[in-house]
């Protein structure tokens, strides 16, 4: 009597690992896919935000370039892959690290503006920076607030 209890508890524990197993065959690969889902739109949203820098910085230089005096506070947002901003050429550019290499994001600007090798190489850490954009009779140029 007592043989025939264990081996039914025995049985017991191979079909739950069965079943188990099962499962997890079934639903590991929702997981994968979901993992890289999501990692694609933060990809994606990186390189949104970083456009949408681009062209902020690109149109605040734009319009202070027109007017000289004149000056405008930009708040913008860098996101966490951004390896290099550079402006000057009539350019902005913002150059991020993805998936499929490294993407640079290119705005124009009706005015070529000088801002500081310092303020440009703190922008590539990740966050949310308040670059002044202001304008004399020499040039447009551009530092950061905060």
């Amino acid at each position: 009597m007592m043989m025939n209890c264990r081996k039914r508890g025995g049985q017991v524990s191979v079909e739950l690992l069965i079943v188990l197993g099962v499962v997890m065959i079934l639903v590991l690969p929702s997981l994968f896919s979901v993992y890289f889902r999501i990692n694609r739109a933060n990809e994606q949203l990186s390189v949104n935000q970083a456009d949408m820098a681009a062209k902020r910085i690109a149109s605040s230089i734009s319009l202070v370039g027109a007017a000289s005096g004149s000056s405008l506070i930009s708040q913008v947002i860098m996101p966490s892959n951004v390896k290099n901003v550079s402006i000057g050429n009539n350019e902005v550019v913002i150059t991020l690290a993805t998936q499929n290499g490294v993407t640079s994001i290119v705005k124009s600007a009706e005015y070529n503006a000088t801002v500081p090798q310092e303020s440009l190489g703190r922008m590539i850490r990740p966050g949310t920076y308040m670059l002044e954009i202001y304008s004399n009779e020499t040039g447009v140029f551009g530092r950061l607030v905060n």
